[in-house]
C-alpha cells in the first residue's frame, strides 16, 4: 500500500483554485444523472496539461457502481457491458462562458479491472498512466480502490514495454516508447513526435514513477545490459503488442460508431480534433449530422485513405 500510494500522490496533482472551481463545477453537472450510482470523478487529458479550457473540450471519466444503475435504456447498459466505455458530450455556461466537455461512463469493476495488464486492450491504463486529478469520489473505500487502480495503471505502463529491452531502458526511452505503442494501438491522429513531448512535459514524474516500479521488481537501473540477451521474452512481448495493436484498432473503430450515436455534435468534434492533431482538414456535410452512424464509418474510410489515423 506505500508503494501505492507514493505512486498516487504523483497522479493527483494540484491546480489553481479558480481552475479547480470551474472543473469542479462542471463535473457535478455531469454527474447529476447518475444519481447515487456515481461512485467518482476524474479528469484528464489536454486541458489538464495546460490549463485552457476556453475553446477546448475537457475529458472526465465517471466511475459508476454498475451500467444497470446508471442507464436507463437498455442498449447503453449493453454498450457499457460490451465495450466500455460510453462515451457523451456535455455543455454548461459559467459566468457566460460556454464550457464544453466529452466523459465517458465506466463501471468501477470494469476501470479497475483495465487499470491491469490482464485485458488485451491497453486504453484505459493508457490514459491513466498520464496526469489525471480524482476530483469526486462517494467515500474512502471507494477513493482507495480508484487510488490504487491509477497506481496499478502506471505500473501496468512500464511493465508493458519492459520486455522488449534487453537491458534496463532509461526513463525517457522507456516512457517514449510506452507512449508511442499504446498511441499505436487507437486510431490516433497525433504526430510521431508526440510521444516524447509527453515524457518531456512531465518528466520528473515519469523518473519517479519509474524508479519506484524499479525498485518494487528488484530492477538495477545501473546494469545497461545483459550477457546473453534473452530472445524469448522479447518475441513474446512483440506478440503481444502486436495484439493489443490489432485489438485497440477494432476496439477503437466500435468506440468511434457508439460515440458518434451518443455524441451530440460528434463528428463535428472529431474533425476539430483531427485537424488540430494532424492538419488533415475534412469538410462534414449536413447528411452527417442526421444519420451520425452511417456518417461515422464513412468519415473514417475518408480520414484512413488520407493517412489521419497512424
Amino acid at each position: 500500500m506505500k508503494y501505492i500510494k507514493s505512486i498516487y500522490d504523483f497522479l493527483n496533482e494540484s491546480h489553481s483554485k479558480e481552475f479547480e472551481s470551474n472543473i469542479a463545477e462542471i463535473a457535478k453537472d455531469i454527474v447529476k444523472p447518475f444519481g447515487e450510482s456515481a461512485a467518482g470523478v476524474f479528469f484528464y487529458g489536454s486541458c489538464l496539461h495546460t490549463g485552457k479550457v476556453i475553446e477546448n473540450v475537457l475529458d472526465f471519466y465517471i466511475i459508476v457502481d454498475d451500467y444497470t444503475a446508471a442507464f436507463k435504456k437498455p442498449w447503453l447498459r449493453i454498450a457499457g457491458k460490451l465495450c466500455p466505455p460510453n462515451v457523451f458530450y456535455h455543455e454548461i455556461k459559467i459566468d457566460d462562458q460556454l464550457m464544453r466537455s466529452k466523459y465517458a461512463v465506466i463501471s468501477q469493476s470494469d476501470f479497475v479491472k483495465r487499470c491491469g495488464l490482464g485485458p488485451l486492450n491497453c486504453s484505459i491504463w493508457a490514459r491513466f498512466c498520464q496526469p489525471a486529478v480524482l476530483i469526486f469520489t462517494r467515500d474512502d473505500v471507494v477513493k482507495q480502490a480508484l487510488m490504487a487502480a491509477v497506481a496499478t495503471a502506471a505500473e501496468s505502463a512500464v511493465c508493458s514495454v519492459l520486455p522488449l529491452y534487453s537491458y534496463v531502458p532509461s526513463s525517457m526511452e522507456l516512457w517514449s516508447e510506452i507512449f508511442r505503442r499504446t498511441y499505436g494501438a487507437e486510431l490516433r491522429s497525433e504526430r510521431e513526435q508526440k510521444a516524447l513531448e509527453i515524457y518531456i512535459m512531465d518528466q520528473d514524474r515519469y523518473d519517479t514513477f519509474t524508479s519506484l516500479v524499479f525498485k518494487n521488481f528488484g530492477i538495477d537501473s545501473q546494469k545497461t545490459i545483459y550477457k546473453q540477451p534473452p530472445r524469448l521474452p522479447i518475441l513474446k512481448a512483440q506478440f503481444h503488442w502486436w495484439l493489443r495493436r490489432l485489438n485497440g484498432k477494432v476496439v477503437s473503430l466500435i468506440r468511434l460508431i457508439k460515440a458518434s450515436i451518443t455524441f451530440e455534435g460528434g463528428i463535428d468534434y472529431l474533425a476539430w480534433k483531427i485537424k488540430r492533431h494532424s492538419g488533415v482538414e475534412l469538410e462534414v456535410k449536413p447528411w452527417m449530422r442526421r444519420y451520425p452512424l452511417i456518417a461515422g464509418l464513412v468519415f473514417f474510410w475518408r480520414m484512413k485513405r488520407r493517412n489521419a489515423f497512424r
